[in-house]
């Protein structure tokens, strides 16, 4: 099916839209397109100000599973799944005072443009279904991007991806290992997010240590643990003695 409708911005304010409900994958993503910033513009924060260009949402994953009456690890994979399928790239600050997530949606500029008419984007979609709003430095000067070469990762002698074995060495429950260096790979760290995954787990061990009551079977298979992100939870030891704490 080939044409375009107009979208007004004033749909989230119409009751269809601010209905109490669990938000699909598809409204998510709707939403996500409604409340892009149409121009570049700063915004005031506790600490400083941040420039917001055209096409960025600046938002957190609490304010967008409240709003989508989700889970937050719902979101957190929504998010990953956006950044796989190069819908959007996600920055998350995780300062404790001013922490946010800028998304950053791709193909706005191409959709969003003015004198966009149907003819130019059938065309634009045949020749390029994949384009993103980089910011310039990243462009040629004919408006072209620069190919990104990935390096190539060498695979160490165990046969394992690069900074499994650390890990999987660190994780409390020794389970499902196939599956676990499959959901790593699909991820494919880097160096920095190996760091703070090895560390987030460190600091959930050291807290789950510390409750009499906590056993394995409330420690997720290593495989959850990665697909989930659950390297971004907050870890917290309760003061009143309470049940709850930080599942692994």
């Amino acid at each position: 099916m080939n044409g375009w409708i107009k979208l007004h911005r004033r749909l989230l304010d119409h009751k269809l839209w601010t209905a109490p409900r669990r938000f699909s994958m598809a409204e998510a993503w709707i939403d996500l397109l409604l409340r892009a910033a149409h121009a570049e513009q700063t915004i005031v924060r506790d600490y400083g100000s941040m420039v917001i260009k055209r096409g960025q949402i600046l938002t957190s994953q609490v304010a967008l599973a409240k709003r989508w009456g989700w889970h937050r690890e719902s979101v957190s994979k929504f998010l990953r799944f956006l950044n796989t399928d190069s819908m959007a790239d996600t920055q998350t600050s995780k300062a404790t005072e001013s922490g946010y997530t800028l998304i950053t949606l791709c193909n706005y500029e191409q959709y969003q443009g003015p004198g966009n008419s149907e003819e130019q984007a059938d065309t634009s979609i045949r020749t390029d279904n994949r384009a993103d709003i980089r910011p310039t430095s990243d462009r040629h000067p004919n408006g072209t991007y620069k190919k990104e070469k990935k390096e190539k990762k060498s695979t160490p002698a165990n046969g394992l991806p690069p900074g499994f074995a650390v890990w999987w060495d660190e994780y409390p429950k020794k389970v499902g290992k196939i599956q676990a260096v499959r959901e790593w790979e699909k991820l494919d760290p880097d160096e920095a997010l190996q760091a703070k995954m090895l560390e987030a787990l460190r600091g959930q061990k050291r807290t789950v240590k510390a409750m009499a009551e906590h056993d394995q079977q409330h420690t997720l298979d290593p495989e959850r643990w990665i697909k989930y992100g659950r390297w971004e939870d907050e870890v917290a030891v309760p003061s009143n003695g309470g049940s709850q704490y930080p599942a692994l």
